[in-house]
């Protein structure tokens, strides 16, 4: 409450977009997505101005879904 009451923020974790590695799609295009039921899929995207939450990830997510070999492409905050 005090932190709130003076002002202070609380630190967002950064999110990242991954990229699916072409060895497995074939192109630099495709990014992985998280389903609502917490399954790991990937989505083809044309411009990354199209990326959703679902394909945003946390570290701590990346480490739970073994993504830390994927390129990782780090969001602004206006981006998030």
């Amino acid at each position: 409450m005090n932190a709130y009451v003076n002002g202070y923020d609380v630190a967002k974790e950064k999110k990242y977009n991954v990229k699916v590695p072409k060895k497995w799609s074939g192109d630099d295009k495709h990014y992985w997505t998280k389903e609502q039921d917490g399954a790991l899929t990937w989505a083809y995207l044309i411009n990354n101005d199209y990326m959703i939450p679902a394909q945003q990830f946390t570290l701590t997510e990346i480490d739970h879904y073994g993504l830390q070999d994927c390129e990782k492409e780090e969001l602004t905050d206006d981006e998030q």
